[in-house]
């Protein structure tokens, strides 16, 4: 087994890495409170301009459908619903509030007169997503998820308020690759759908200039020397062999357009939907598979609150890939070997032999993108330093100066990455597909414990497609309460990634490829210094790569759907229903049986398709069969 490897930014070890930031107050969003910042004063208020008017008596109160989450999947498939002013939808979020249309006010000390928060400014998205104290991060951590170490979120927009906002339409091979229930046309329609809600583009700086350009440059003459060419990257969809191009991105005017500004925006002010914030979900309950109630508490309520349905009504659980499997079998609904664990736990409706709904596939073939992060130094200088990269985590003065002052202008209009690749490997004895990604930052890895170079800039190595899979779920602690994370392997941090020795030894082999290819433009990898001489990259490089495993956060595969029941994984129908039930639908990535491109478009996508499978399932109300 390996060894614990040293703590990294965004790694398996390091979830939370702190930037020079020093805590001076309690809890945001939670009354008025302060926290002093090296850089940055934050405030933040328990604020959301939403019209809860008609929320006032929930008891009273029935709705056609509960959606549970309000990440990229939830608020579309909410918004696509409540068009219909006849339709009564909740939003039940666990977290707060994000970007500044949404009440957030975690704001910089430079952005003060614009009030945009961290989670709006593009650029801030490693300091967002990485390098928070845990004091200000642990707000939107999920704390009831003790593994896999990961860098969600639970706030308004969950984790499409926090990512790199890279945006991709899937290549039209994936619906087979799958059992996907639709096929690529109706895929590509249901993008073409959601895209009329946002912006999308891969010049994000409102002076119409690419930054950071040294680095594109380098790379892709190394590229091109391989046969790769530059393309559109969502354009040319399709095209996913030894291409690249400037990443995609949902910003607009240099912001960010997420779902937690435009889905949730556009149902702000529909009086037909209800949308609480710190509402933890607990329990759906059911009678026979079909939901009537959903119980949950609200952060410092004792009491618990009860979302009732219509007699027709539907749920639709869009709680992310991680925390859909646990609210399903905390309902009932799961691996039989469950269920002994979750009578432990003080759910408000108990759970029985006689009431519980096997599905074994609730949790299990759960998957991430593989992910490698190693830095490079171009030895040869083509430009000066600063038009060759940016540093992200450290701005300069005029790059702030000109994001707030010029028309949110510059590299702080976009996220990290200034190039996307891909290639694809077949595997050389059995021939599968291995589909590769590069994402490329133009700074070092911030703790690389190394003098670093302006002309040191870094690649993301994703593995899309890995093969390895685990499992989540209750599991026994030495409490009388069950906790709750990764089944098999509660000890080890690596054991959702490189389960299956082919995925690494592909890695091995792209990883090995790319470096060949950068030296011919003077570029060499930079390995940080290891504890132990046969942990190099020289001695092992295999183990050098499972010691420098990132986690990627595209998680997927936990209940997932299939166009019928020849696959062996299958957990929901083909119209998303969790089986065993016949209202419960499940809205979000863990539908997806394997990964592809950064999954957050096909996230997005898949709220709109659960949001037309629930509008006919409300159409047919005498139609209740369980499946």
């Amino acid at each position: 087994m390996a060894t614990s490897p040293p703590k990294r930014y965004g790694s398996m070890e390091d979830p939370a890495s702190e930037p020079p930031i020093v805590a001076a107050a309690a809890p945001i969003w939670k009354g008025l409170a302060v926290v002093t910042v090296t850089s940055f004063l934050i405030l933040a208020l328990d604020c959301i301009p939403f019209n809860n008017a008609a929320v006032a008596s929930k008891a009273e109160r029935r709705y056609d459908v509960v959606v549970i989450g309000s990440g990229p999947a939830g608020l579309v498939a909410a918004e696509f619903l409540s068009r219909d002013p006849k339709v009564d939808v909740l939003v039940l979020e666990a977290g707060g509030p994000s970007l500044q249309n949404t009440g957030g006010t975690l704001v910089p000390t430079y952005a003060r007169e614009k009030g945009w928060t961290y989670f709006d400014i593009p650029g801030e998205y490693a300091n967002v997503a990485f390098m928070m104290p845990p004091n200000v991060s642990d707000l939107w951590r999920m704390e009831w998820l003790e593994s896999p170490k990961n860098h969600l979120a639970k706030l308004i927009g969950g984790s499409s308020s926090i990512n790199a906002a890279l945006y991709f339409r899937s290549p039209d091979a994936y619906v087979d690759e799958i059992h996907w229930p639709y096929s690529a046309r109706a895929v590509a329609d249901g993008f073409e759908a959601i895209e009329q809600m946002f912006g999308w583009t891969d010049l994000p700086s409102t002076d119409g200039q690419y930054y950071a350009q040294g680095v594109y440059d380098v790379l892709s003459s190394a590229l091109k020397l391989a046969n790769y060419t530059q393309h559109d990257i969502n354009r040319d969809r399709n095209l996913k062999h030894q291409v690249f191009g400037h990443p995609p991105f949902t910003i607009k005017h240099g912001l960010r357009d997420s779902p937690a500004k435009t889905f949730y925006g556009a149902i702000a002010t529909r009086p037909n939907v209800a949308f609480e914030t710190w509402a933890t979900v607990l329990q759906i309950q059911h009678t026979n598979g079909t939901a009537t109630d959903v119980v949950y508490n609200r952060t410092n309520q004792p009491t618990l609150m009860t979302a009732r349905l219509k007699p027709h009504g539907a749920v639709i659980v869009a709680a992310g890939s991680l925390n859909t499997p646990k609210l399903l079998v905390q309902s009932g609904i799961g691996p039989t070997t469950q269920l002994p664990l979750v009578q432990s736990l003080d759910l408000p409706l108990p759970l029985s032999v006689e009431t519980w709904i096997d599905n074994d596939h609730v949790g299990h073939h759960l998957f991430d993108t593989h992910q490698v992060a190693l830095t490079f130094r171009t030895r040869t200088h083509l430009m000066d330093p600063y038009s060759f990269g940016f540093d992200y985590i450290h701005p300069s003065a005029d790059a702030v100066d000109q994001y707030v002052h010029r028309g949110q202008a510059g590299p702080l209009a976009s996220s990290n990455p200034v190039l996307i690749g891909y290639e694809t490997l077949a595997h050389p004895t059995t021939g599968a597909p291995y589909h590769f990604q590069l994402s490329v930052f133009p700074h070092a890895l911030p703790h690389i414990n190394m003098t670093t170079s302006p002309y040191d800039w870094t690649i993301c190595f994703n593995l899309n497609n890995p093969r390895s899979r685990g499992a989540v779920g209750f599991r026994p602690t030495n409490s009388s309460t069950p906790s709750y994370g990764l089944l098999d392997t509660p000890d080890d941090a690596m054991g959702l990634y490189w389960r299956d020795t082919d995925d690494l030894a592909m890695m091995h082999r792209f990883m090995n490829v790319t470096m060949t290819r950068l030296a011919q433009v003077d570029t060499v990898a930079i390995f940080p210094p290891e504890t132990t001489s046969n942990t190099t990259w020289n001695a092992a490089p295999r183990e050098w790569i499972r010691r420098h495993t990132l986690i990627t956060d595209h998680f997927g595969g936990t209940c997932a759907t299939a166009a019928d029941n020849s696959t062996t994984r299958r957990c929901a129908d083909a119209h998303f229903r969790v089986q065993g039930t016949s209202n419960i639908f499940v809205g979000d990535g863990s539908l997806v049986a394997s990964g592809t491109v950064n999954p957050y478009g096909f996230v997005m996508y898949t709220g709109y398709q659960t949001g037309v499978n629930v509008q006919q399932f409300l159409a047919a109300p005498n139609v209740r069969d369980v499946v």
